[in-house]
């Protein structure tokens, strides 16, 4: 597949599509398109083909790595390009391709592009360079030590970055990548596959984790040593039952890592009394990064002190594919690090221990102006799990204009009264949310994190007009 590539053209710096189901025509597309010398460019072929058309023109791919299945599929969305069957180059093996290029990498020559929601509606493409994408592979192995005895399963989408480090640190060191198909795993399609395949290694969305660990096989039926999760914040007493579960051997790391920082950049091996708090923190950066807090004046705030989280090191990407003024804006020079260095600025909201263990509060953008009241929703959502009953919760601003409020829903055995009382009483009235809706569970998107824009129409706050009984109440009736 690499020589077919390279004898079509592809040269340092193309970017290349990469239009496969799962299985192990994926990989061998991932990997011919790097011995390629050209940077791949996921492109799901069950994301809606809008998306995939937004993505293919952003970054000018004029050749596709596709399965049959997919090409047809998808014949509309791939007019234009140049599509590489890896079926036929699989059975066709070395004989039509010939010997694979031989390919000197420049460390800052393009690895991949992936694609990340935009403010503006329109996916936005970072560019990953080969140092960053090894760099983050050689410090992910020296924290986890995997083996070629190792079994790691895979189950992100390939147009997210997490995919790669459930691939590439096992095939480098000769272990064995658990799979699944083109369907999602259910609670009880996934223990199967855990136990059955001996897996020792599993990255599993927090969302999706919550759900899994009440659900999970006997301890003596799973071969996990090592569970990662992230995504999104790991509540505490979610991590709780882990640890009184007969699970708890099994080592919990909470991850973080923006697109734009490559994969993972900081890491929490979770401990006990991390359970009690409202969630646990994000720990501290891998080796050879840097994590520090700064205030709106762009300095170090102090330990404890609010502020956003900025990520140096070898593993900030390029920016923003074609979008000079949006990667000036969030990729900007560290003063801390070596000349010319850059860092990125995660618009989260998060403070730093003394002892440097980062904790994670909120995204910046979260934070809304709501009839003159500054609030953080993620605030309210941290009282909201810290409720009886909550497993999981979210806050949205809903309506426009003076119609705006603040609509809350939850996931678990609540009592809607109850917990609007409770929530009266742990929180100032004008962050208390006007409605609150009970779901099964919340919506989330392929990668694991809570689909805001799935969550259904709030209901419409229930209100009793009342006839005055003073004057005073008269006057105010008749002015508002």
């Amino acid at each position: 597949l690499a020589a077919q590539l390279a004898a079509r053209g592809v040269r340092a710096e193309t970017r290349v599509g990469l239009c496969v189901e799962r299985g192990v025509g994926m990989i061998a597309a991932l990997i011919g398109v790097i011995r390629s010398g050209g940077a791949f460019v996921p492109l799901d072929p069950e994301y809606p083909q809008a998306r995939l058309e937004q993505m293919i023109e952003d970054a000018g791919i004029t050749r596709v790595v596709a399965d049959e299945r997919s090409a047809a599929r998808l014949a509309d969305v791939l007019r234009g390009c140049e599509v590489v069957d890896v079926d036929a180059a699989r059975e066709a093996g070395g004989e039509a391709g010939g010997e694979a290029p031989s390919i000197r990498f420049h460390p800052e020559q393009l690895a991949y592009v992936l694609y990340t929601s935009g403010s503006t509606g329109r996916p936005k493409g970072v560019a990953v360079s080969h140092d960053s994408l090894w760099s983050h592979l050689e410090d992910f192995q020296a924290t986890y030590r995997i083996s070629a005895q190792d079994t790691v399963l895979h189950s992100s989408t390939i147009n997210f970055d997490v995919a790669l480090h459930e691939i590439l640190p096992a095939l480098r060191v000769g272990a064995t990548v658990e799979m699944r198909g083109v369907q999602p795993w259910d609670l009880q399609s996934l223990s199967e596959r855990l136990a059955e395949r001996r897996v020792t290694f599993a990255r599993i969305p927090t969302a999706l984790w919550q759900q899994w660990q009440r659900h999970a096989p006997a301890r003596e039926a799973l071969a996990l040593r090592q569970v990662t999760v992230g995504g999104e914040a790991l509540p505490g007493d979610a991590l709780r039952h882990w640890k009184e579960s007969p699970l708890a051997d099994i080592r919990l790391d909470n991850l973080y890592g923006p697109t734009e920082t490559t994969v993972a950049a900081l890491y929490r091996e979770t401990t006990g009394g991390d359970a009690k708090q409202v969630t646990v923190p994000i720990g501290k950066p891998y080796p050879g990064r840097s994590a520090r807090v700064l205030d709106a004046f762009g300095d170090e705030a102090p330990a404890g002190g609010l502020g956003e989280l900025c990520i140096g090191g070898p593993t900030v990407s390029r920016g923003y594919l074609g979008r000079a003024a949006l990667t000036a804006e969030r990729f900007v020079p560290d003063p801390f690090g070596a000349p010319g260095s850059r860092q990125y600025r995660s618009g989260d909201l998060c403070r730093m221990r003394a002892d440097g263990t980062v904790e994670f509060l909120g995204r910046l953008d979260q934070q809304v102006k709501l009839r003159g009241q500054r609030i953080e929703l993620g605030e309210i959502e941290a009282v909201l799990r810290h409720c009886a009953g909550v497993r999981e919760a979210a806050v949205i601003v809903h309506g426009a204009g003076e119609k705006q409020r603040l609509a809350g829903y939850v996931a678990g055995a609540v009592d809607v009264a109850a917990l609007q009382g409770e929530l009266e009483r742990k929180l100032p009235g004008y962050m208390v949310p006007s409605t609150l809706s009970v779901l099964d569970k919340l919506p989330v998107m392929p990668n694991g994190k809570l689909d805001r824009k799935a969550l259904p129409q709030p209901e419409e706050p229930k209100s009793e007009r009342i006839a005055a009984t003073s004057e005073t109440e008269a006057v105010l009736l008749q002015i508002w």
